[in-house]
């Protein structure tokens, strides 16, 4: 009995670390790199409609 439940465990602990470093990368990019991001992009956008209106 021990040894049927062993394989289940083991995938059950490998799909939970999964799914933890999937939040992990999604919340870090969605935290400090993608914010930047857009603010550098939308600085840039800006200045060249501006320069484009003027």
């Amino acid at each position: 009995m021990d040894r049927a439940v062993s394989p289940v465990v083991g995938k059950a602990l490998e799909a939970a670390l999964v799914v933890l470093f999937i939040g992990l990368v999604t919340t870090s990019l969605y935290g400090s790199v993608l914010p930047s991001y857009r603010t550098t992009a939308g600085d840039g956008v800006g200045e060249r409609t501006l320069a484009s209106a003027v």
